[in-house]
């Protein structure tokens, strides 16, 4: 397993991060996450670290 930090959502592949998030989990999904860095809002930094088993995620968060 291995960790990687990501600055942007952009940077990391829609299918493969909502691939472990559950139905009712709206506002862990890539969409959402991507409306909020993209709006800028009060000037936050995103970091978004993620976990890896090979080259599948198994866990990430925001």
């Amino acid at each position: 397993m291995n960790v990687r930090t990501y600055s942007s959502i952009n940077e990391i592949e829609p299918r493969e991060w909502d691939a472990i998030v559950g139905k009712n989990q709206l506002i862990c999904r890539h969409a959402y996450l991507r409306a909020i860095e993209e709006a800028h809002i009060n000037d936050c930094r995103f970091y978004y670290p993620v976990i890896f088993d090979g080259t599948h995620i198994v866990a990430h968060c925001a």
